[in-house]
């Protein structure tokens, strides 16, 4: 479509608005991706530091636990390195570490803020949710 824009129809600016259109659809579908990989991740580090008896019976009620224990659907999406878009090449890979970088540590300034807003015995609890970083870390 693009290129036809360009060397049939001989139109610049049809051309530009493709590729801003393309552009907005393309940070959409990262800002979805990211967020949806992360909550994956976070969710199978979760659920890898529960007590494995307790395991069993939130997998059957929940079925995004299920999901999240089951195979990584993600993997083959993130074995791509770059894409090209319109004749560019993009950073598939840079691009989620950056988003997933800044999600990581706004889960870890989320657990200190929860840890500083109550009692000193939330330390056990400041402990699990920075294991469950470090292993979100580990599986991104």
């Amino acid at each position: 479509c693009a290129d036809a824009a360009l060397r049939q129809h001989k139109q610049q600016h049809l051309y530009a608005e493709i590729e801003g259109e393309l552009a907005l659809v393309f940070e959409q579908v990262l800002f979805t991706l990211s967020e949806q990989v992360f909550a994956h991740c976070k969710t199978r580090a979760s659920l890898m530091l529960l007590d494995p008896a307790r395991l069993g019976g939130i997998a059957a009620a929940d079925d995004g636990a299920a999901q999240a224990l089951g195979r990584n659907w993600y993997a083959p999406l993130l074995a791509e390195r770059t894409l090209v878009l319109l004749g560019r090449p993009i950073d598939l890979a840079a691009q989620l570490t950056v988003r997933m970088g800044a999600m990581l540590r706004s889960s870890v300034d989320i657990a200190i803020s929860r840890f500083e807003s109550k009692e000193l015995l939330a330390v056990v609890e400041l402990q699990a949710a920075l294991r469950a970083c470090r292993l979100t870390h580990v599986l991104l």
